[in-house]
């Protein structure tokens, strides 16, 4: 996602209490870039509990096989 500044200085806040207010665009693009990153951090983090648990997954299949192995 690439973020761009616009051609004008100013944007209106879209914040609850805060209507009619303007901030600059370069916070306006901070917010919205802070809320991306939020939402893709937690997107990372499920993946990496879901690549953790398949780890232990594997990592008890292994010690399955190996015991089986061992046994013959």
């Amino acid at each position: 996602m690439k973020w761009k500044i616009p051609k004008h200085s100013d944007l209106i806040m879209t914040d609850p209490g805060k209507l009619g207010k303007t901030m600059p665009a370069e916070a306006h693009i901070a917010r919205e870039r802070i809320k991306w990153l939020e939402a893709e951090n937690k997107r990372l983090e499920q993946t990496n509990d879901r690549l953790v648990e398949r780890n232990h997954d594997l990592t008890r299949t292994l010690k399955i096989m190996m015991e089986i192995k061992s046994d013959k």
